[in-house]
C-alpha cells in the first residue's frame, strides 16, 4: 500500500496538483506509520524526485506543498523530519522564479510529458500559457483512440502550452504534428516545451502561427486530423473558428474539438456556426480512463466534425 501511495503522491506533486489534493494521498496512512523513515521516503518521492530536480516546479507551489505537509504531520502529533523544516525555511526566503515545470506521468504508458506553464488564468495577455481541463480531457481521449492519430498528419488549433500535442506525439505516433496559435507568447512556450520533450521517435513537429478566419497557408490544408481544446469561450471568435475548421476540412479529414461547457448559449452558438459553415458534428464517446488529476465538475464534451457531405462512421 505504501508504495502505491508514494507513487500517486509523486505523480500529483510532479503535476503540481493543488497541494491540498496531493495531501489526500496520505489520508489512509495511520499515524504510527508516519515515521521519520517514511517521511524521508516522501521527500525522496517528491522534492528529491529526479524529474523534480531536473524540471523544478514553481517555488510558490513547492512552498505551499511543504507547508501543508508539515501542517498535516504536526496535526497528527508526529515528530516532523528536520529536513522538511530546513527545505521550507529555505524556500521562505526565495524569490518566485515565474512559471515552473509541470510533469504529467502517463500512468500505464510508462511515459512522462513535461511542460512549463503559468498558473495564472491570464498571463502576458493570453489564457494560453497554462493547460486547461479540456486539453487533459482531449489528451485522455487521444490515448484511448490512438488508431485515429497513428500515421496521420495532425494539426492542433489553439495549442496552449502544448500538452495535448505532446501526449499525442509521445504515445500516438502521428506522422506529423503542427502546433498552432495566434499569440506569439504561446508559440514561444510551445517551442520551449517541444524542445524539453525531444525523444528519438519524435514525429515531424512544426510550431506555426495560425489566426482563425484568415487565409490558410498551403501546408495547413494537407491535414488528416484537426484537434483543439477549450477553444469555445469568446462569442466573437466563434465564426472565425468555424470558418477555419471549414477550410482545414475542405479536402476531407476530421476534427475533434474538446470543450468545457461553461456557457451553454456560447456552446450552442458554436454548434450552429458549424452548420452554417457546412460542417456536421456528432458527440464522440468520452474517455473511460482518468490519466490526469483535474477539476471535472463542469461538463466536458468532444465534437467529431466533418464536412457536411462526408459520411460519419
Amino acid at each position: 500500500m505504501t508504495e502505491s501511495v508514494l507513487r500517486e503522491l509523486a505523480n500529483r506533486f510532479l503535476a503540481c496538483v493543488p497541494a491540498s489534493e496531493a495531501m489526500q494521498c496520505l489520508e489512509g496512512i495511520p499515524t504510527h506509520a508516519l515515521t521519520q523513515e517514511l517521511q524521508k521516503r516522501i521527500m525522496a518521492a517528491t522534492l528529491e524526485h529526479p524529474t523534480a530536480k531536473r524540471f523544478p516546479a514553481a517555488s510558490t507551489y513547492v512552498k505551499h506543498y511543504l507547508k501543508l505537509l508539515i501542517d498535516k504531520l504536526e496535526s497528527r502529533e508526529v515528530e516532523v523530519l528536520g529536513d522538511l523544516y530546513v527545505c521550507y525555511t529555505q524556500l521562505l526566503g526565495s524569490v518566485d522564479s515565474g512559471p515552473g515545470f509541470v510533469t504529467y506521468v502517463l500512468d500505464g504508458h510508462d511515459m512522462e510529458v513535461t511542460v512549463r506553464e503559468a498558473k495564472a488564468l491570464v498571463a502576458d495577455g493570453t489564457t494560453g500559457l497554462r493547460a486547461w481541463q479540456a486539453s487533459k480531457f482531449l489528451a485522455e481521449w487521444c490515448l484511448e483512440n490512438r488508431q485515429v492519430l497513428s500515421g496521420k498528419r495532425v494539426l492542433e488549433l489553439g495549442s496552449g502550452v502544448g500538452l495535448t500535442g505532446l501526449v499525442v506525439c509521445r504515445a500516438c505516433r502521428p506522422s506529423r504534428y503542427t502546433f498552432t496559435d495566434g499569440h506569439r507568447s504561446v508559440l514561444r512556450m510551445v517551442e520551449e516545451n517541444v524542445a524539453t520533450n525531444r525523444w528519438p521517435s519524435m514525429p515531424d513537429v512544426k510550431v506555426e502561427t495560425l489566426r482563425w478566419g484568415q487565409q490558410l497557408e498551403e501546408d495547413f490544408l494537407g491535414t488528416d486530423v484537426v484537434l483543439g481544446a477549450d477553444l469555445v469561450f469568446d462569442p466573437d471568435l466563434i465564426e472565425p473558428l468555424a470558418a477555419t475548421l471549414a477550410d482545414l476540412l475542405r479536402h476531407g479529414g476530421t476534427a475533434y474539438i474538446a470543450s468545457t461547457i461553461r456557457n451553454a448559449d456560447t456552446y450552442y452558438t458554436f454548434q450552429t456556426a458549424l452548420g452554417t459553415a457546412m460542417l456536421q458534428w456528432t458527440v464522440a464517446l468520452p474517455p473511460h480512463n482518468r490519466v490526469f488529476v483535474y477539476d471535472r465538475s463542469c461538463k466536458m464534451e468532444i465534437l467529431r466534425i466533418t464536412r457536411a457531405s462526408s459520411t460519419t462512421t
